[in-house]
């Protein structure tokens, strides 16, 4: 992994207030839909303030993990679907432990394309709705399936949403158990992923407390975000944000590819 460019301290107070809006929209979103922060936060990042995919992989962290435990907090009552998806997971967690060990191994425009690509495939997945269906007496062999595969790409990208989050969508469960399941698979994903930063020396002190520091937009956006989904359908700000988001996605592969 090429780490000669990283944003240092002095660098990171001068873009502030564009960093501080960058989380508190990805918090909103995350608020409305029940997930998304990455999808907004590392592109604005990489592609807005040049910051380096792991480096914006560490600052994401600590807003992701306070938000997802709001989101479990909110939603606790929802626990006994465990008993159903825990294969999910499990896979999820085991695969994603071993492919996080490859991330100081990849080159960086390669990462970068890994990011752009993965982000293409969510959204665009997320775009087309259901596109599975509940797989009945099969339904234990997909969700280790859906779980090793986002695992697999989780632990090198930090999007490890796809494609779980669709077979849960698919699966039937209420609006208030995926969001339970959801926060619990990208909390605990998010532990796996900032324990494989951390070993790899791929996140230092000043990432944490950079990381620390965008907890208050980021919550502040969540319950905006919440506001808004309380009274207001979100379908025209999801349709906007969705070609926004792709947009980011292609522009973070083709910046990746040119560069190889």
């Amino acid at each position: 992994m090429h780490q000669d460019k990283i944003m240092v301290w002095t660098d990171f107070l001068a873009v502030l207030p564009w960093i501080a809006l960058v989380f508190a929209a990805s918090g909103a979103v995350k608020g409305i839909s029940g997930f998304g922060m990455p999808y907004v936060a590392m592109p604005g990042m990489i592609i807005g303030l040049q910051v380096p995919v792991t480096q914006a992989m560490g600052w994401v962290l600590v807003s992701g993990f306070a938000t997802n435990i709001v989101q479990l907090i909110q939603h606790r009552r929802e626990w006994p679907v465990l008993g159903r998806l825990w294969p999910l997971l499990v896979s999820l967690l085991v695969t994603m432990a071993i492919s996080v060990q490859f991330l100081s191994y990849l080159d960086g425009d390669a990462l970068l394309m890994l990011v752009g690509g993965m982000t293409m495939i969510a959204i665009l997945s997320q775009w087309w709705g259901k596109w599975t269906t509940s797989p009945g007496r099969f339904e234990k062999p997909v969700l280790v399936a859906s779980g090793f595969f986002s695992g697999l790409f989780g632990g090198m990208t930090s999007f490890y949403g796809f494609p779980s989050l669709q077979v849960l969508l698919a699966s039937g469960i209420q609006r208030e158990t995926f969001v339970f399941m959801a926060s619990l698979i990208l909390l605990s994903g998010g532990l796996v992923l900032g324990s494989g930063l951390g070993m790899q020396g791929l996140m230092n002190q000043i990432d944490l407390l950079i990381s620390l520091l965008m907890l208050i937009p980021a919550v502040g956006g969540l319950y905006l975000g919440q506001f808004i989904q309380r009274r207001l359908s979100p379908r025209g700000f999801n349709a906007v944000l969705t070609v926004t988001i792709l947009g980011m996605g292609f522009s973070m592969f083709l910046r990746g590819l040119s560069a190889l």
